[in-house]
């Protein structure tokens, strides 16, 4: 009975060792994850942290789907006399939809068990434009416009480029916009000529809108000008 309590009790101790060390030392932590597309950059800087760690990305579901080497701290430094651990990691979520998501990182065979660090990050999904559909319109003027409408993802500051060609595969007119917002619709009007004020006017038909964003390969559909 008494060899029972004792290894509870050490037991105990051990657990409580592992919650005073590691909030601790989240006091003196800062960590920062950015995307640019599918590539994403993390870091954390950790004080009194300089040992080797590893890391692995866990989905919404908690289901790991990346992992880290073991590695040590690419910097250690020093501010206000506390030693300080940066490490930093890359991320590549080109097969992994938008969403949020978590770092892990871990030290491996701490003298109480592995100690964790969560960092949580929000995947804004790859930059892309997908056509959707097409219909006449009249604008202010009181003029038919053929509007055609798209849905963009993770879009901001990206540029977007519209080329439109006719049965013959001969180009009629082009399109260059820059993207002011990442996620809402976006809509653009023709009228059906060649150029804005002057050229030949398209006749009714089927025709081919060639369109993509900035770093992403060009997509193709097919809509019907019906002015």
């Amino acid at each position: 009975m008494d060899r029972a309590r004792k290894i509870i009790a050490l037991s105990l101790v051990a657990v409580f060792l592992v919650t005073v060390t590691v909030f601790a030392a989240v006091k003196g932590f800062s960590s920062k994850v950015t995307f640019n597309g599918t590539k994403g950059f993390a870091w954390m800087s950790w004080a009194g942290h300089t040992s080797q760690r590893g890391a692995y990305i866990l989905d919404s579901k908690n289901k790991r789907i990346a992992n880290f080497k073991v590695m040590k701290p690419q910097k250690v430094y020093k501010k206000n006399n506390t030693t300080y651990g940066y490490y930093s990691y890359r991320l590549n979520m080109s097969r992994f939809k938008a969403g949020k998501y978590k770092l892990v990182t871990y030290k491996p065979y701490y003298n109480w068990g592995e100690e964790y660090i969560t960092i949580p990050f929000t995947y804004p999904g790859a930059s892309f434009l997908q056509y959707h559909s097409t219909k006449v319109i009249r604008n202010d003027n009181g003029d038919l416009m053929q509007r055609l409408y798209f849905k963009r993802n993770n879009a901001r500051g990206k540029g977007l480029h519209f080329q439109i060609f006719n049965n013959k595969n001969q180009l009629v007119r082009s399109f260059n916009f820059k993207s002011s917002n990442s996620n809402q619709w976006f809509c653009f009007d023709w009228n059906g000529w060649a150029t804005k004020n002057s050229g030949r006017r398209s006749p009714r038909g089927v025709y081919t809108i060639k369109y993509w964003v900035d770093g992403r390969s060009p997509r193709t559909a097919k809509f019907r000008l019906a002015l």
